[in-house]
C-alpha cells in the first residue's frame, strides 16, 4: 500500500470518490464525505506504508485523509431532450415498475442512451436501475412509490459522473415536451466535502512496529460512507 495507490483507487473512473484515507499502514478507504461522528486533527498517523516506508499511512484506528481538490461529484441528470426527471421510485415487489421494452448494458449504460432507447420504442417513461438496467413504459402505475432521492446513488456503468438508480430503485424520466421550455438543467446531487484536513508531518520511527489496539473508542475514529479496499 502507498498513498498514491489509495488515491488512484478512490478517484478511478469506476469508483469516483473525492476522499481517500489510509490506515494502519496497509488499509485504504474511500468516500465522498466524513461521517458525522468523525473528528480531525488527531496525532498517531505514524505508521509507514507497507508499499513505501518513506510515506505515512495512518496508524492504529487513525486515518491519513486526502481530499482531491479537482474532484467533480456525480450528479443526477434532470433532463434529456424532452424527458424530465420525475424522481426516485421503488421497484415493485412482483414484476416491473416499468413493464415495456428494456435492456441491460454492463459497461456502457448512460441516462441519455436509456432515454433515447425508450423514446425510439415509442414509450413515455424511461427508468434506470442498478447502474446498468434500462426500462421503458407508456404509463407509471398509480401504486408507484417514491423513494428518497439520495437512494438513487449507483453510478452509471457508462458514465461514473452520473447516477442510474440503485438496487431495486429507479431514476424515472417522463416525456413532457410542453414543459421543456421552463425545465431546469441537471444540477449537482452531492456536494463537495468541505472538511478541513490537518496534515500530519510525523516521521515514521525507524524499525518500529505499531501494535493495533485491541480496544478503541470507535466514535472518535475517522470513517467514510462507502467502499473499502484493502
Amino acid at each position: 500500500m502507498t498513498v498514491e495507490n489509495c488515491q488512484a483507487f478512490c478517484s478511478s473512473s469506476s469508483n469516483n470518490y473525492g476522499l481517500a484515507g489510509v490506515e494502519y499502514g496497509g488499509g485504504c478507504y474511500c468516500g465522498n464525505g466524513l461521517q458525522s461522528y468523525s473528528s480531525v486533527g488527531y496525532d498517531g498517523c505514524n505508521m509507514a506504508c507497507t508499499g513505501n516506508k518513506t510515506e505515512l499511512c495512518g496508524g492504529p484506528s487513525r486515518l491519513s485523509v486526502y481530499n482531491l481538490t479537482t474532484y467533480v461529484p456525480p450528479t443526477t441528470v434532470k433532463q434529456v431532450g424532452t424527458f424530465l426527471l420525475q424522481g426516485c421510485y421503488d421497484e415493485v415487489s412482483n414484476g416491473r415498475l416499468l413493464s415495456g421494452a428494456s435492456y441491460n448494458n454492463q459497461s456502457g449504460m448512460t441516462v441519455e442512451s436509456c432515454v433515447n432507447f425508450c423514446q425510439a420504442s415509442g414509450t413515455t417513461y424511461a427508468g434506470l436501475e442498478y447502474g446498468r438496467e434500462c426500462y421503458c413504459s407508456s404509463s407509471l402505475p398509480t401504486t408507484a412509490v417514491t423513494a428518497v432521492a439520495s437512494k438513487c446513488n449507483m453510478l452509471c456503468t457508462g458514465n461514473s459522473n452520473r447516477f442510474c438508480g440503485s438496487t431495486s430503485i429507479l431514476n424515472v424520466y417522463k416525456d413532457t415536451p410542453s414543459s421543456v421550455s421552463t425545465a431546469g438543467t441537471p444540477q449537482t446531487a452531492n456536494t463537495l466535502n468541505s472538511a478541513v484536513i490537518t496534515p500530519n508531518n510525523t516521521q515514521p520511527s525507524p524499525g518500529s512496529k505499531a501494535k493495533r489496539a485491541e480496544k478503541s473508542d470507535r466514535s472518535m475514529e475517522l470513517r467514510f460512507r462507502r467502499d473499502t479496499h484493502m
